[in-house]
């Protein structure tokens, strides 16, 4: 009778397993989704921001080529530098 036993323990053991793997899998195919929504929102912030950079980059060339003609002096941290 204890071989009966321990083979309905392994078989219940065995079930239970499975039950669980379900669960995990079917967890983390949900999860693809909200995962993947947030991937584009991170992409779409960076967009963002890289497009307000390249118009700051863009201003500062103006500027920095407006200074340029008028023959101003260009104050850095390090020292004064003039633009030929």
């Amino acid at each position: 009778m204890g071989a009966c036993e321990e083979h309905n323990s392994g078989r219940v053991v065995a079930y239970i397993s499975i039950g669980l793997s379900l669960v995990v899998i079917s967890a983390t195919f949900l999860y693809i989704p909200y995962l993947l929504s947030k991937i584009a929102m991170i992409n779409n912030q960076m967009a963002m921001g890289m497009e307000e950079f390249n118009l700051m980059e863009v201003g500062s060339v103006d500027n920095l080529a407006k200074q340029k003609t008028l023959g101003t002096t260009l104050v850095w941290p390090y020292g004064s530098q003039e633009l030929s």
